[in-house]
């Protein structure tokens, strides 16, 4: 069975390069070899995916989410905010705004959207961004995230568009690196007259960003950046319609009344999220017989994972992905050296197992029949 799966390997390389070629779309700007990651990519000509995203993520204490102002329309995802007087937590309000986050998580690659800001400045912010909230790091760190952008997000001009690396310590101290373009400083326009494509390379030595295939900025400091993290496409509230308390809180300014040109509206043509395929550029090896073996049982009804070493503090992890990237299986903190998946309820086709065992991370296709 292993002279099988070995024999398929090289038949599966020829597969996907055909399919790719034909139908993935890729990364505007950026060369090499992706794959297109289906739980985090979305062209929206349908309705909501709601196995992929959720819109009722609330966790800002200046005004509210909700998800009745996410929606599709004309292949686009629209996006509002408005003026909307309520109470969360007995604490009064002022506006309401959408939000749509992925359900999973990932970790590495590179990150595009093709979005046009909002018609009213200042006030609201159009975004494109990764977080997570981190537990039990061992690095000091709770909190990540990852800007690709924020656009109108700057108070001083509309031209501004954010492009940050941050992480909050455990003491709650929030430590960004941060790079804008516009008023004067690299491409200069108004974000809110015409779509443009944004895009983030982040992989565990570095972030890129990226605007209309060009690159505008980076940073190699990514010491905190090495965790999964959620995607979001979200209209956010902006000042002049909150403000920072002294330990560096927003807090809702009183605003009895709903502002000229509320509510507003973003729209969004496109995400789409890819990994690196070419081995060379990926952060990934090949596989290593002396670290584990993988193959199918003499029925074919399971696969097999035997590690030679598993260590008790770089637990490992597996991940099962179809040839369009969506993740159909994935198990971690695998501390047993022998792993059984049966593949009973997988459909026939070709598939990317990715493993990770301690700092390293490895790829190899399979075919179910």
């Amino acid at each position: 069975m292993k002279r099988l799966i070995s024999f398929l390997f090289v038949v599966v390389n020829c597969t996907i390069t055909l399919y790719s070629q034909k139908r993935a779309p890729q990364p505007i700007g950026i060369s090499g070899d992706w794959t297109i990651q289906q739980d985090f990519s979305d062209e929206f000509d349908r309705n909501i995916n709601k196995n992929k995203w959720s819109t009722n993520i609330d966790n800002w204490p200046a005004w509210s989410s909700d998800s009745r102002k996410v929606w599709i329309k004309n292949k686009r995802l629209q996006m509002s905010i408005d003026w909307e007087k309520h109470k969360k937590n007995g604490k009064q309000l002022y506006f309401k705004s959408g939000i749509l986050t992925s359900k999973k998580k990932i970790k590495y690659g590179y990150f595009e959207v093709k979005m046009k800001g909002v018609p009213r400045f200042p006030g609201a912010s159009p975004a494109f961004w990764l977080y997570s909230r981190v537990r039990n790091s061992g690095q000091n760190v709770k909190y990540i995230e990852i800007d690709c952008p924020e656009l109108q997000s700057k108070q001083r001009d509309n031209d501004i568009i954010s492009w940050n690396a941050v992480h909050i310590n455990k003491n709650d101290v929030r430590m960004p690196i941060r790079q804008e373009t516009g008023d004067g400083v690299g491409p200069s326009f108004d974000p809110s007259k015409k779509f443009h494509v944004y895009g983030c390379l982040w992989t565990k030595d570095k972030i890129e960003f990226y605007m209309d295939g060009k690159r505008i900025g980076r940073t190699v400091q990514n010491k905190f950046h090495k965790y999964a993290m959620n995607l979001i496409v979200s209209l956010g509230l902006r000042e002049p319609y909150y403000f920072y308390d002294r330990n560096g809180i927003r807090q809702p300014v009183p605003t009895p009344k709903r502002p000229s040109k509320f509510p507003m509206i973003s729209e969004v043509e496109y995400v789409r999220v890819w990994k690196k395929a070419s081995k060379k550029n990926s952060n990934q090896e090949d596989l290593d017989s002396d670290t584990f073996d993988l193959y199918s049982d003499q029925n074919e009804r399971l696969l097999i994972l035997n590690f030679r070493e598993v260590s008790d503090k770089n637990k490992a992890s597996i991940i099962i992905s179809d040839i369009q990237g969506k993740v159909i299986y994935n198990k971690e903190s695998i501390s047993n050296r022998n792993l059984e998946i049966s593949t009973s309820n997988i459909k026939s086709g070709i598939y990317i197992v990715t493993i990770e065992n301690g700092n390293k991370t490895y790829t190899r296709k399979v075919i179910v029949k």
